[in-house]
């Protein structure tokens, strides 16, 4: 529901500067409206390592009302024994990823290393990979051996399971106007996160992986279509 302005600024030699986004005259936002928007400077998607902390209920309960409607809805799930069965799941997934030439081919052209001033991309640091070796990593992506496809998949496994929270977007339908929609909430979901000082991390692999997705539904007894996963925490 808001009106918002999109300016962009130049810097002599035609470079993007920055860009500006601002709410346009004639709309009232309310104090909530005020709240998330300052939250889009925040928001990032995040997908490091988390803080050993759960996530305050007024907090998740907030995120769930967000996706009160009756086509599109959401799980959080916190039980140590759910997180550890999604990412076993994950970690099979993983395998099955990174043995797919495509997808590694297309995974490189976009991790960066944090010493990039590009402002886009993966970060190297998310992959697992030692510091000492991360400069390397589109080298070793692309001569990926069973050894080390392995130790990847293990650490992200790891990681999965030590996540503060994990959200799963489920649908009763599956169309290209829910997806929007899907994506919709989740950007709300994930301002509404950030002002709290919570972040979101978006993950594909149990999604758009063979059928996973339906592994994934079974885990967690979600009867409709699991459409996005996500991590979130401190």
């Amino acid at each position: 529901g808001w009106k918002v302005q999109t300016s962009f600024f130049f810097k002599k030699n035609k470079e993007l500067k920055y860009i500006r986004l601002s709410l346009k005259k004639g709309y009232t936002p309310t104090t909530e409206d005020k709240k998330l928007f300052v939250s889009i400077l925040k928001r990032v998607n995040y997908d490091g390592e988390h803080v050993l902390r759960n996530l305050p209920p007024k907090v998740m309960s907030d995120i769930k009302k967000i996706f009160s409607s009756d086509k599109i809805h959401l799980k959080l799930v916190q039980d140590n024994t759910a997180k550890k069965r999604i990412a076993e799941l994950v970690e099979l997934g993983d395998k099955i990823i990174f043995k797919d030439k495509g997808f590694v081919s297309e995974l490189v052209k976009w991790i960066r290393d944090s010493s990039t001033s590009r402002h886009d991309g993966f970060l190297t640091s998310y992959l697992g990979f030692p510091r000492s070796i991360r400069r390397y990593a589109a080298s070793i992506l692309l001569n990926l051996d069973t050894k080390t496809i392995k130790m990847m998949a293990k650490l992200d496994k790891e990681k999965i399971a030590s996540s503060s929270a994990i959200g799963i977007i489920y649908t009763k339908n599956e169309n290209p106007e829910t997806w929007i929609e899907v994506g919709s909430l989740y950007q709300l979901a994930g301002l509404t996160a950030a002002s709290e000082g919570i972040y979101f991390g978006a993950r594909g692999v149990l999604i758009e992986t063979g059928e996973l997705y339906r592994d994934l539904a079974s885990i967690l007894k979600i009867s409709g279509r699991t459409e996005m996963m996500f991590r979130a925490g401190y």
